[in-house]
């Protein structure tokens, strides 16, 4: 098996270092989380050389994040920021990205959060369904909670039922927010993975997600915590 970081060792170790110097050790954006996300694009592109330009956006992904964590604020990312950081990565590493290969990754990156477009790059395609194959890895039920830390992990009234509460921009709970990957294996919605080899990881990572919500919902109900619950603060 190909490893991202074989083929790109010295971006690897740039950006790894930066993930340190940036103080993203422990967050829901680590170096881990991005060596996941590279991986996995490397591994579902539908070639080798998209795979490995989409694998080095993995790589370089969390950039947004990181300059969201240098600032103090998830808003008003100033996009010249985060273009000159992967920059930085890509041309510190010395490996040889040409301006149309880093053109394309620094795209990549910009756009991985945004939902599916017609338009969009294969190698943004490979980056958007790589990412969320990480976001719903097993140890992601921990590095949720992470990254929604203002949250509380379930509101025992509703656990992952609250009508009031949309699952990935106002989830009001942890566990209501793992639900948002129910989306990104619907064939209908914008956010569905689009690569045959994602799809078929996503299958089995949704489907321990489901998992998860059920075994929670099953043992608050041998307490008698739930479907009802005494208090409603």
């Amino acid at each position: 098996m190909m490893k991202i970081w074989e083929i790109y060792p010295a971006l690897a170790a740039v950006v790894g270092q930066d993930h340190i110097s940036f103080g993203m050790q422990g967050t829901g954006h680590d170096f881990d989380h991005a060596l996941q996300a590279g991986q996995y694009a490397l591994l579902i592109a539908e070639d080798q050389t998209v795979g490995r330009l989409a694998g080095a956006g993995g790589l370089c992904h969390n950039a947004d994040r990181m300059v969201q964590h240098q600032l103090g604020s998830k808003k008003n990312i100033p996009e010249e920021r985060v273009v000159a950081m992967v920059r930085g990565w890509l041309e510190a590493s010395g490996e040889g990205f040409g301006e149309n290969d880093s053109t394309r990754i620094v795209n990549a990156v910009l756009h991985h959060h945004e939902v599916n477009k017609p338009d969009d790059d294969s190698v943004l395609v490979a980056l958007k369904d790589a990412d969320r194959i990480t976001c719903t890895t097993a140890d992601n039920v921990m590095t949720s909670a992470q990254f929604w830390s203002e949250l509380p992990a379930i509101d025992p009234r509703w656990l992952a039922h609250d009508p009031s509460a949309h699952s990935y921009r106002n989830p009001k709970s942890v566990l209501k927010n793992l639900e948002c990957r129910y989306d990104w294996i619907n064939p209908t919605s914008n956010v569905c993975v689009r690569l045959p080899k994602a799809k078929a990881l996503m299958e089995r990572r949704v489907a321990f997600i489901k998992r998860y919500i059920e075994e929670v919902e099953a043992q608050r109900e041998e307490a008698g915590l739930w479907p009802d619950y005494p208090y409603n603060n």
